[in-house]
């Protein structure tokens, strides 16, 4: 009968304590907001925004997008922004915005 002896290993590193509000670059909002994406040959999808800051949104979408490509993103209010997907895995995928949403903007999308 063979046993199962548990190895422990050991490995170096620097942990670096983030200060409070510092672990990301923008603060972040849960929404449901319906949205449209479209890629570069205009060829438009619906998806959802469940997660948005001024830089960027995590979207549910219909069909798996591919990290470093770049999107329209209309969002509610007539608002635009062109996109990086930074990363995607199961129809869901964060971007990252070229331009950031302005206050009023944020506000506007994260209301009630």
């Amino acid at each position: 009968m063979e046993s199962h002896v548990p190895v422990r290993t050991r490995i170096a590193a620097e942990l670096i304590p983030i200060a409070a509000g510092e672990s990301r670059r923008a603060t972040r909002k849960a929404v449901s907001l319906d949205a449209g994406l479209f890629d570069e040959g205009r060829h438009g999808s619906l998806c959802r925004i469940t997660d948005l800051s001024m830089s960027g949104a995590r979207l549910q979408t219909f069909s798996d997008l591919i990290p470093g490509s770049s999107i329209l993103l209309t969002l509610p209010g007539a608002v635009r922004r062109l996109t990086r997907i930074v990363w995607s895995r199961d129809y869901e995928a964060g971007c990252q915005f070229d331009e950031p949403l302005s206050p009023f903007e944020f506000d506007l999308l994260t209301a009630g």
